[in-house]
């Protein structure tokens, strides 16, 4: 170190002395003074200030490194309430060593950090301009962590519009120093920093298909997450650290990852889509959370980490990964209350999002999620009656099919098929592996697992005349005549919200041929007429016997 500085000075020196031998000397040079640093050298108790600009991630931005300096940031939307810590890191920047410390880390933030945080922290939210400042009052010279900690609450400027900002990714933790050296100007320090992070919005979103799918109970949904990729300075050696796409399954949900049950299929999709292989992209673990829910996490690989960086580098904000799963459903269960479910992104290696994949805990807000995504499913009651008793009737069997009908009454509604590869049938529903359902000795007989008529893939959904269901009488109970048309009802999401609460349907059969008794059949005669001829039987083969024995002799 001594030596360093001494070929430093001497070097120096030497220049100085070479410049003044141009100059006439006209007049001695003023003295130094000894107190004060040379410029190239660290001042230690100089004034610094570190300035946060914060912009959307956009196509056109974010395209070249930082240099500290302030510029003027390219087609930036800014982004206001975004909440920021610094933690300065006890690396002493006002010597050579702390220097060579801090570059031994070799620009590995959570190597530089871990070990070396300190108590000193603040914590503030960006302003409407997407600016916060963190000024000589909370900084000094020194190594600062830097982290984005919410996006809670956060909005982005565009223009004349004001968005919600919610579903934004987090910006991966960064480490700057105060000061840096100057680019352009290397021999003297920049003690006025400026950073320009970026949020890449829409981060995940998930959605849910359950169009065609009446029923839950024995049948499947199919669950799309989007991803967003974080774009990283590819072409400068940078990559993404850690990648994760989190599924929050209902406990009802079986768990196993064939094709026959949750069968996750991982890709990047938009621009630059191409497919990614499981084991060696990524690697998919299902585990039991703390909270009585499993989480299926699909963790990237190195070589999954550096094809999705370079994707999202070449390509655009339709780049993204893909995760595409199924959710099968035993055939005895109940759906009462609905299926909710949850994704959640973890985007890089931060130590923020604490997430361990084989003992997995509810995650915190501080990891990106996406809203609930809600299938919604309700139950029926059929009551069966008799037009000629108040008594309930047992033994009346029924099918479920979806159908159309205008709601007018003098109309007959028309059924749909639930199974369109089979032409051959009208296929009823299948519900908890059962597609006859028939009347208990109370009359009665409750279906569950409908999904609501007026609830589709997630939302609300504006009914129409296809949004209905109809019983299908298929054996009436003895002494009652069948039902002569299918008999309409609908399963509302209010309804399907509240796990007592029922669709109450109640069915009417009439008695055998209206109630009309046919003329006798003459039940006596018929009974005569059987023993005569029975009798006359008889008599006949007696005497083919006697004739056979009269023959033989």
């Amino acid at each position: 170190m001594s030596s360093q500085r001494t070929r430093r000075g001497a070097g120096f020196f030497a220049a100085a002395c070479a410049a003044s031998a141009l100059v006439i000397p006209s007049a001695l040079a003023a003295p130094a003074d000894p107190n004060q640093p040379a410029a190239a050298t660290v001042q230690k108790d100089a004034d610094t200030t570190l300035t946060i600009h914060k912009c959307e991630q956009t196509d056109t931005n974010g395209t070249a490194a930082g240099t500290g300096l302030q510029q003027a940031p390219a087609d930036c939307n800014a982004m206001e309430g975004v909440t920021y810590k610094i933690t300065k890191l006890d690396y002493n920047l006002s010597t050579q060593e702390g220097w060579t410390q801090l570059a031994a880390a070799k620009g590995d933030v959570n190597t530089a950090s871990a070990a070396h945080k300190t108590s000193t922290t603040f914590e503030g939210k960006t302003a409407a301009d997407g600016t916060l400042t963190f000024d000589a009052n909370k900084t000094d010279v020194g190594a600062y962590l830097v982290q984005e900690i919410s996006t809670a609450g956060a909005k982005v400027h565009r223009g004349g519009a004001t968005d919600d900002a919610k579903g934004a990714i987090p910006g991966a933790d960064f480490i700057v120093t105060l000061p840096m050296t100057s680019p352009g100007n290397t021999n003297a320090w920049n003690y006025d920093v400026h950073v320009y992070p970026k949020n890449t919005l829409s981060g995940i979103e998930k959605k849910v298909v359950d169009t065609g799918k009446a029923s839950g109970s024995g049948n499947s949904l199919e669950y799309t997450i989007d991803a967003a990729i974080p774009k990283v300075n590819v072409a400068g050696g940078e990559t993404i650290k850690r990648f994760n796409v989190i599924d929050q399954l209902d406990p009802r949900v079986q768990k196993g990852t064939g094709v026959d049950q949750l069968n996750p299929r991982v890709a990047i999709v938009g621009t630059n889509a191409q497919a990614l292989t499981a084991d060696t992209d990524y690697t998919v673990t299902v585990a039991a959370g703390n909270d009585d829910k499993n989480y299926l996490t699909v963790d990237f690989t190195a070589e999954g980490l550096k094809k999705i960086a370079t994707a999202r580098a070449n390509g655009d904000n339709t780049t993204k990964v893909q995760v595409i799963l199924t959710a099968t459903f035993a055939a005895d269960t109940s759906l009462d209350g609905g299926i909710s479910n949850t994704a959640f992104l973890i985007p890089s290696d931060s130590p923020e999002f604490n997430w361990d994949k084989d003992r997995p805990t509810t995650p915190g807000t501080n990891i990106p999620g996406t809203d609930p995504v809600v299938s919604k499913y309700g139950k029926v009651e059929l009551s069966k009656k008799g037009s000629d008793t108040d008594n309930l009737l047992p033994g009346a069997e029924f099918q479920i099919y979806q159908c159309t009908w205008d709601g007018n009454k003098d109309t007959t509604p028309q059924l749909r098929d639930s199974d369109a590869t089979d032409a051959t049938a009208l296929t009823p529903l299948t519900v908890k592996n059962a597609s006859t359902f028939i009347t208990q000795d109370n009359g009665k007989v409750v279906v569950d697992a409908l999904r609501a008529n007026d609830w589709e893939n997630g939302a609300t959904k504006q009914l129409t005349n296809d949004d209905y269901y109809c019983f299908v009488e298929t054996k009436a109970p003895e002494g009652y005549t069948l039902q002569a048309e299918p008999v309409p009802f609908r399963i509302l999401a209010a309804s399907a919200d509240n796990k007592d609460e029922m669709m109450a349907v109640e069915i009417t059969d009439v008695p055998k041929n209206a109630g009309f008794h046919l003329p006798l059949t003459g039940a006596s005669g018929v009974v005569f007429l059987t023993v005569v001829g029975g009798l006359l039987v008889l008599a006949g083969a007696g005497i083919a016997y006697v004739n056979k024995r009269r023959q033989n002799h």
